[in-house]
Parts: C-alpha cells; sequence; structure tokens
C-alpha cells in the first residue's frame, strides 16, 4: 500500500544563498547547490521565499541560514501554473 503525506505546514531550515531576480514573478530564492557524484551532477535545490522587502534584509550572494514554514501557492510563469 502507497501511503501518502503532506509537506505543507511542516517546519524547515535552510543555509544556502539568497539569489534575487530583478524583473521576475518569483522575486527571491534561498539555495544551495547539491551533489551526488561530481560537480557535473550538481543541482540547484532552494525554496521561493514569498515575504515580500526580502532585499531590505538580505544581501543578493551573500550565504545565509532560514527558518521557515512549507507552504503551498500556486505560480505564475511563463504562462503555465505551477504548484
Amino acid at each position: 500500500m502507497i501511503q501518502s503525506f503532506t509537506t505543507i505546514g511542516v517546519s524547515i531550515f535552510i543555509e544556502g544563498l539568497f539569489f534575487l531576480i530583478i524583473g521576475a514573478i518569483v522575486s527571491s530564492i534561498i539555495a544551495r547547490l547539491s551533489k551526488i557524484c561530481c560537480a557535473a551532477d550538481a543541482s540547484v535545490v532552494g525554496f521561493i521565499c514569498n515575504k515580500q522587502d526580502l532585499n531590505q534584509y538580505f544581501i543578493a550572494d551573500d550565504w545565509y541560514e532560514l527558518e521557515g514554514v512549507i507552504g503551498k501557492e500556486t505560480l505564475k510563469i511563463y504562462d503555465e501554473d505551477i504548484e
């Protein structure tokens, strides 16, 4: 039997770089690189931060520790809905 679960409402902690994206619908992301074997398979893993005016509190490309709660919302990117 397959069990389903939700991560919505779960507290998270992440250390990573703060990316500020000017002119995009998603304006800020905190992320880091994740790799399994070598640099060639590295991928960006992170979370979208939807708090307004984060650039007043964070400096782009600096390293931060962030605590939060996982939520869910639909974003409009390239005329497609992404959940």
